[in-house]
């Protein structure tokens, strides 16, 4: 070896600690202990319910029994076995099953459809290999009659839900309760929602709008950071075209436009 490798060799390691380093062993029997308390200890009882869709299909299939829940009654958490999982789906009982919550069972009303439902519908509508509605003008549900091994079940479904009696023109005042998981609630929003028809199927009712299918505002009046936001949504009659969407902030003192995401 020369001299600047036995050099190298002599000189302190520059990594080496200035302090001791003291290594301490534990008791095995510590270690097993805290093992298991963490397998004692519980779990919340959502991590373990299926979430899955299927889960969901099983439960519409075969409803649980439970007893009935009558106008008026007020449900908590001790009710739940009894009543409560007959009535709400397992995907869903990590956000309407908590400690404090207390649901009330509102009466159920029949909303008939308009007199003449049903009976001045125009029938030369059809719908497209993709699924979308074409010449449809409204004054009943486009499909009354669904076979359930028809291909388009579902977005024959879909239709008759939008086409539905009172899924337009109205003026409505609207509370929104926003909660998380384990029931805890994040916001209370109030808020007017407007909503109008612009078209009937492709058969336009404002001049000057022909693209536009319904606009819908909202005026919100709570919390109060929302106090005075207005929101606007417009569809459009080529449904094959994303709806556009406006949202104006106080704070902000001009509109920016959203996106479908968003919304």
């Amino acid at each position: 070896m020369n001299e600047l490798t036995l050099h190298l060799l002599r000189r302190p390691s520059l990594h080496r600690p200035k302090c001791p380093v003291h290594f301490h062993r534990f008791p095995t029997i510590s270690l097993a202990l805290i093992t298991a308390v963490l397998l004692w200890m519980p779990t919340p009882s959502y991590a373990t319910e299926d979430q899955s869709y299927q889960a969901l299909r099983n439960w519409i299939d075969n409803p649980p029994a439970g007893a009935p829940a009558t106008p008026g009654q007020h449900l908590t958490l001790s009710d739940r076995e009894a009543v409560l999982e007959a009535l709400i789906p397992q995907a869903a009982w990590k956000y309407y099953f908590f400690d404090d919550m207390d649901m009330e069972i509102a009466a159920t009303r029949h909303y008939p459809a308009p007199d003449d439902w049903g009976k001045t519908m125009a029938s030369d509508y059809t719908m497209d290999e993709d699924g979308t509605l074409k010449g449809f003008t409204g004054g009943g549900f486009p499909y009354k009659d669904i076979s359930a091994d028809d291909p388009f079940a579902a977005q024959k479904v879909i239709w008759n839900m939008l086409w539905r009696p009172g899924a337009n023109d109205y003026d409505m005042p609207m509370v929104t309760w926003l909660r998380g998981e384990s029931g805890k609630l994040d916001r209370v929003m109030e808020y007017t929602s407007v909503n109008a028809t612009y078209a009937r199927g492709d058969n336009s009712l404002v001049p000057g709008y022909e693209e536009v299918k319904s606009k819908q505002v909202m005026e919100f009046r709570s919390p109060r950071d929302m106090a005075g936001a207005k929101d606007m949504s417009i569809r459009y009659v080529d449904h094959h075209r994303e709806n556009s969407g406006w949202l104006y902030m106080p704070s902000q003192r001009k509109p920016r436009r959203t996106l479908a995401s968003e919304r």
